[in-house]
């Protein structure tokens, strides 16, 4: 099996398949987390920003991270012609995602005192598979007769 081929389908090609654009989202929603992850901890331990509140400051930069990458690499058939419309649409995802993200958060530091690294690891996953299904099926998932 050729490993070129292989790379462009999964890294290069355009697609609209779920599990390629899923592949994909892995990376991008890696990223967005180590960002998230880092920023998160560093607002915590080092200016001492109380979790949930600094959940709010790595969010920021973890979508914009997240928007940038997912319009250029994953999600390129927008059903929302303009893209302020299109980012607005975004974050409102991201918002519902970051208040999930936030009960979580304060439910596993707070009821259950566990470490924000670990409440935000929990929490980073569950939304990632909800910012992912909301993103794909209601913002980008373009049906094969409708056109660019």
């Amino acid at each position: 099996m050729r490993i070129k081929p292989l790379w462009n389908k999964y890294f290069v090609e355009e697609s609209n398949d779920t599990f390629i654009q899923f592949f994909r989202y892995l990376f991008v929603g890696g990223l967005a987390a180590v960002v998230d992850l880092a920023a998160s901890s560093v607002a915590v331990r080092v200016f001492g920003i109380y979790p949930v509140y600094a959940i709010v400051i790595s969010f920021i930069l973890g979508i914009s991270v997240n928007y940038i990458l997912s319009s250029l690499w994953i999600f390129r058939h927008r059903k929302i012609k303009k893209q302020s419309y299109d980012f607005l649409a975004f974050a409102i995802i991201g918002i519902i995602g970051l208040l999930l993200k936030a009960g979580i958060v304060w439910f596993l530091t707070e009821v259950q005192p566990l470490i924000i690294e670990f409440s935000n690891s929990v929490a980073i996953i569950i939304v990632f598979i909800w910012n992912f299904l909301a993103r794909k099926y209601l913002l980008y998932n373009k049906t094969p007769n409708q056109e660019g």
